[in-house]
């Protein structure tokens, strides 16, 4: 449970750097803004546990939508934690995971 954090961290660190560049540049994909939240992110987390990705939402654009993915990486520390395999979180602060809670419940891993 305690190197869950590594993944909300990193996302949450990475959306604020995305609206940065949304506010500087009017879209999260501008060529001044890309290079440095993929440096800044790397291909892992900060502490190495989850893999990191940035996409655009289903249905939108990478200009106007992202969704950023953290997945535990298959030999890390936390490939056997089934209760928050990947975490998400998208431009408009939604946040999932995969399992999914229950209808209704409390997100446990944000």
């Amino acid at each position: 449970r305690a190197r869950r954090a590594d993944a909300t961290t990193a996302l949450t660190r990475i959306a604020g750097q995305l609206e940065r560049c949304y506010t500087q540049f009017g879209k999260y994909n501008d060529p001044d803004c890309a290079e440095y939240t993929r440096v800044k992110a790397g291909p892992k987390s900060e502490e190495g546990h989850y893999a990191l990705t940035i996409a655009a939402v289903a249905g939108s654009t990478a200009a106007q939508s992202y969704q950023l993915t953290a997945t535990a990486t298959a030999d890390g520390s936390q490939a056997n934690d089934d209760t928050c395999d990947t975490f998400t979180l998208t431009h408009v602060g939604l946040r999932g995971s995969t399992p999914a809670p229950a209808a209704g419940a409390d997100n446990p891993c944000w």
